[in-house]
């Protein structure tokens, strides 16, 4: 090999020898501005809110009337007078039924005259004893005799008071079974009557519940009839003896009615409210990340996301209430935290995205439509005359 040749070997041994130790170079900076976190994972965030925790006692019952009776006659006796409706509002002392009192007006009448007429033995029983005329045991037997005229009548009167029959307290009136000449038989189905508002709702709970249950309490029910409904009432009396086959506490609130929605016998859905804790803290029930036993968020701080552990206070429908480990304005990761754990522990830059943004619409193409010039036109034209 030749001197010349030497030199040009050696000149390009020491160029490729260069440019792979640049490129190494190059790739190791790369590498290491990738580990220094120069990308970040898109994720879904909430911040915790503050509100009032509610701890609730979840229960089902059965709505009956504030007071519910049915109607009976006390004595027997022919239906002479129907005064209401099926359906109808009535008042307390409104006259409903009566009955023929002919029989009973006679049998009062017959019991004042034996009334007056008891009276005067006695009067004179009494007189004669004063003047020595008459017997001790005389004056005694028509004392008695008056006591018994005097209960013969207000018997009387009683059963003519019993041929009107009125409402003992202000309700609605269901079906009436009866019509105008019936005889009635005492203790015969008249009406059914029902104070509708409030309502009493009866339920119970576990007897764990019984020492956070005092009156007063809020309640909120539902029922199958109002889909979607709730009804606000609250605890108005506590059962103090617990049921030794169930093991339960029987509770009975009162629910306002005042446009009787609410029907005795309705099978209801019960929340009773044990406990009101205001400026609590929530957050999405997605932003919980479970890891066994425990619990866990992505707390984001400073554009980058730790994985702290929480504790959980309660769980509702969509959010939980968070006693332990943040603070009300804490952000929280609520999707992508499967992205966040495929990587080596420890903090995780991220970037929140907007979950009610729009994807961006396609842009317009800036290339002009393809149009034939004219000369291209008569290219044809020109090569075909050619040939």
């Amino acid at each position: 090999m030749t001197p010349r040749n030497i030199k040009i070997a050696v000149a390009l041994t020491l160029l490729v020898v260069g440019g792979f130790a640049g490129t190494k170079m190059m790739g190791g900076d790369g590498d290491k501005e990738e580990q220094q976190g120069g990308f970040s994972m898109p994720v879904e965030a909430a911040v915790a809110e503050g509100d009032t925790l509610r701890i609730t006692v979840q229960a089902v019952g059965t709505l009956i009337a504030q007071e519910g009776i049915t109607l009976r006659p006390e004595i027997a006796g022919r239906v002479i007078e129907i005064n209401f409706t099926d359906g109808q509002q009535v008042e307390q002392g409104q006259p409903l039924v009566k009955l023929d009192d002919s029989i009973y007006k006679a049998q009062l009448e017959q019991a004042e005259a034996q009334l007056a007429l008891a009276e005067r033995n006695y009067n004179r029983a009494v007189a004669l004893v004063g003047r020595g005329a008459g017997t001790e045991q005389n004056r005694d037997q028509t004392s008695s005799d008056l006591r018994v005229a005097k209960a013969a009548m207000e018997l009387a009167k009683a059963n003519l008071d019993k041929t009107h029959i009125v409402a003992p307290f202000a309700g609605t009136v269901g079906i009436r079974k009866i019509s105008i000449g019936d005889y009635l038989s005492p203790g015969q189905v008249i009406v059914t009557l029902q104070a509708l508002n409030p309502m009493k709702l009866d339920f119970g709970v576990p007897e764990l519940a019984l020492a956070n249950l005092t009156t007063g309490q809020k309640v909120q029910v539902t029922v199958a009839t109002y889909p979607g409904r709730v009804f606000d009432g609250t605890v108005s009396a506590i059962d103090p003896l617990i049921d030794p086959a169930t093991r339960s506490v029987s509770v009975r609130a009162l629910i306002p009615n005042e446009d009787r929605k609410l029907s005795p016998g309705m099978f209801a859905n019960v929340t009773l409210v044990t406990t009101e804790t205001p400026n609590s803290m929530f957050i999405p029930s997605a932003a919980i990340w479970p890891v066994g036993n425990d619990s866990f968020v992505f707390k984001i701080t400073d554009g980058v996301a730790n994985m702290v552990p929480v504790t959980i206070a309660q769980r509702e429908a969509d959010r939980v209430a968070i006693a332990t480990g943040l603070a009300i304005g804490d952000q929280v990761v609520t999707a992508g935290q499967t992205k966040l754990t495929m990587g080596p522990p420890g903090p995780v830059p991220v970037m929140v995205l907007d979950p009610n943004a729009k994807p961006a619409a396609e842009a317009p193409s800036t290339d002009a439509p393809a149009t034939e010039t004219p000369a291209a036109a008569e290219a044809p034209k020109a090569e075909g005359t050619n040939q």
